[in-house]
């Protein structure tokens, strides 16, 4: 992020540890936001063990150079000794000798030092660090995870393209999706540049809907929660297509239950027939959920069609 674009970046991974894992490394070039608009910013960021590359000129002209000072000492103060993740915080000033140090006429331009290949700090440059904290930060990369009913069972299943000190995945079950419980904990491989795939049978689940997520555990203790995937178990119902809640407000999911897997087209039109939305899945035998994306929609009735090789159905839904 450069100037307005650096406020954005750090305002967003400074806001919640979820959202600074979700990005792999982060460049702030001519920051002018202050830690103040997020007090646990630097403490969010040092816990996500997020790598950060701040720049900025000492004389900049508007934004002074306590801003990003503020921001680098807040993620160093809260770092774990143990694993330390080393923030790195590039001043420049006018009178360097050094001229790869030096600010630019328009002081508030650092983005051009930045980018410049022949730049470089503790021997890489920009690309160069960037390539290995993208590696460095993704200890596990998920590549899918669902669950179904089928038979009275729910099977959660997931796979990881990539694990780098993973330990463990715990799986949590909720009757409201708020308040969990571990179902099973399941070691991971550790180390592994291969796809590997889980699998755990839930042979009691819940009457009506029930909430699954995953948990994924690192070496050293930190931790990140997956997706929640929702099962709707409504025993002798009969029906291939269930919509709840409806009528819906912000959420709307589709449940169906299918013989065989196959790929779903799940349409949302009005009742002139106008294409609002579509999602195209491929889902396993059992019942499952697809979520809708709903809540720019006006309020009204519509129409939502699940179509695949052996379910063609049409529901009116409405939204409140």
């Amino acid at each position: 992020g450069m100037s307005a674009g650096a406020n954005i970046v750090m305002e967003y991974v400074g806001s919640s540890i979820n959202r600074a894992r979700r990005v792999a490394a982060v460049s702030v070039s001519s920051l002018c936001a202050p830690l103040s608009n997020y007090p646990n910013g630097g403490q969010v960021i040092a816990q996500a063990h997020l790598p950060v590359w701040m720049i900025h000129c000492a004389s900049d002209d508007p934004c002074g150079i306590d801003r990003p000072q503020g921001w680098f000492n807040a993620i160093n103060a809260n770092e774990s000794p143990a694993n330390p993740n080393n923030p790195i915080f590039t001043q420049l000033n006018s009178t360097s000798s050094d001229p790869n140090l030096r600010c630019r006429n328009y002081t508030h331009n650092t983005w051009s030092t930045l980018y410049n290949s022949a730049f470089r700090v503790n021997g890489a440059n920009f690309m160069e660090w960037s390539l290995a904290s993208v590696n460095a930060a993704l200890p596990v990369k998920l590549k899918s995870f669902e669950a179904s009913l089928v038979n009275g069972k729910v099977f959660v299943k997931w796979s990881t393209l990539t694990e780098t000190g993973n330990a463990a995945f715990t799986i949590e079950k909720s009757a409201d999706g708020r308040q969990f419980s571990t179902l099973k904990t399941i070691d991971g491989v550790g180390n592994s540049n291969t796809e590997r795939k889980y699998e755990f049978i839930d042979d009691k689940p819940l009457t009506n809907l029930s909430y699954y997520r995953l948990l994924q555990t690192d070496v050293d203790g930190h931790q990140e929660y997956s997706s929640i995937k929702k099962i709707l178990n409504q025993k002798g119902i009969g029906k291939k297509l269930i919509v709840s809640p409806n009528p819906f407000i912000n959420e709307l999911s589709a449940f169906v239950v299918l013989d065989k897997k196959q790929r779903l087209v799940v349409t949302l039109s009005d009742m002139n027939g106008h294409r609002i939305s579509q999602v195209v899945q491929m889902l396993s035998e059992g019942s499952s959920e697809i979520s809708l994306p709903v809540k720019s929609l006006n309020k009204g009735i519509y129409l939502l069609k699940v179509e695949g090789e052996t379910i063609s159905e049409t529901m009116k839904v409405v939204k409140q």
